[in-house]
């Protein structure tokens, strides 16, 4: 029996089979790993994710968190965004099953986005077996071992990851004994390469990359920084909004979210800036000033 746990928004719901939320109406949905198996890796039980979730809950009301033991297709059913890792835990390795990585391709194929991490080749007896189910189907290979504090090199912030919704992510990502990668496909995007050696560190295959229709596959060759500080305060967690924010349909645009971008928009934006609010602050570039409302005309010129 395959139990799913639906977190959301005051509400907690358990179910066996297929789970019908009872929630809002037309919810996002993120599925993960529950912590039996994926340990340091569940966002909806590890403490690393901790920061996380109060970051959804203030930002992404609308995301519900799911958990799963197993990745089915029935667990995948009305999801759209997979987050997993390859680490439960120093020494212990998540590893899925070819029916497992099969649904996985299939909710890709049918436009889900996956976010995979995996991490460097010793952490587990079974690490390299770890990474190479994890990413093998989508043609990446990974590899080594880093040392700790690792930066890497953000060389790829022209897109929603990077520079998204939730503000540009920075230069670089702190990392924690990272693989790399030794294969990748023409078609991934590199997003970043560790500091001192270049060796690929994080890509993303856009939309289409695996089929028509085909969803996003986000992944990082480190779990690592998974562990996230507060609200918008760290690099990592400003990709993991920008990531999740996307997936959820956020226009910087609505500044509002009501789901429509018109002049109360502009009012309220003009609002925020007359009184200094944080919010206000649309460029994130720490300072509120007039380059934030160029900006933020330059968005609601432009629309979702």
């Amino acid at each position: 029996m395959n139990a799913l746990t639906k977190l959301g928004v005051g509400r907690i719901i358990i179910c066996a089979g297929v789970c019908v939320s009872a929630g809002v109406a037309g919810a996002d949905v993120l599925v993960t790993l529950d912590g039996s198996r994926g340990g340091l890796s569940s966002v909806t039980d590890s403490a690393s994710y901790s920061r996380l979730r109060n970051d959804v809950a203030a930002n992404l009301p609308q995301l519900s968190l799911t958990e799963t033991v197993t990745i089915t297709p029935a667990a995948l059913a009305g999801a759209d965004v997979l987050w997993i890792g390859a680490v439960a835990a120093n020494g212990n390795a998540v590893l899925l099953s070819a029916s497992e990585q099969a649904a996985i391709m299939g909710f890709v194929r049918a436009g889900g986005t996956a976010v995979l991490f995996g991490d460097n080749s010793t952490y587990a007896a079974g690490a390299q077996a770890a990474n190479d189910a994890l990413f093998g189907q989508f043609g990446i290979h990974t590899t080594g071992t880093g040392t700790g504090n690792t930066v890497t090199d953000i060389v790829g912030s022209g897109n929603f990851i990077m520079n998204g919704t939730f503000g540009a992510v920075g230069t670089s990502l702190t990392t924690d004994f990272p693989g790399w990668c030794d294969v990748v496909p023409a078609n991934a995007v590199v997003l970043t390469r560790i500091h001192t050696s270049q060796a690929v560190h994080g890509v993303w295959f856009p939309p289409g990359s695996f089929g028509p229709g085909s969803g996003s596959v986000i992944i990082f060759t480190d779990s690592g920084f998974r562990a996230s500080g507060g609200a918008l305060s760290t690099n990592s967690d400003r990709m993991y909004l920008n990531i999740l924010g996307h997936v959820v349909g956020l226009c910087a645009a609505d500044f509002n979210q009501d789901g429509a971008v018109d002049f109360f928009d502009y009012l309220d934006f003009v609002d925020a800036l007359s009184l200094g609010a944080a919010s206000a602050d649309f460029n994130n570039d720490s300072v509120i000033d007039f380059f934030d409302y160029l900006d933020f005309v330059d968005a609601f010129s432009a629309g979702c």
